[in-house]
């Protein structure tokens, strides 16, 4: 399955946010909401796109109980 382009976003925020977080601890240059901002990106972009594949499974879902009820008619 093909990540989608909002779960690769969110994965290179989180790298990102890493790479701030070592700078940080090591190297003590970003300030603290330069840290917080690409993993609280990450969290926003990864809620967003379980929503939309939540949404995706729930339409699925929904044509598949149509299916259901046009075979169990149809057996009648």
């Amino acid at each position: 399955m093909r990540p989608s382009t909002l779960e690769t976003i969110a994965l290179i925020m989180f790298i990102i946010g890493i790479a701030l977080f070592a700078w940080k601890i090591f190297g003590n240059s970003p300030t603290d909401l330069a840290v917080l901002i690409p993993f609280l990106l990450t969290i926003i972009l990864k809620v967003w796109s379980t929503d939309t594949r939540l949404t995706k499974l729930e339409v699925r879902f929904n044509h598949l109980g149509k299916d259901f009820k046009e075979f169990k008619d149809k057996k009648r």
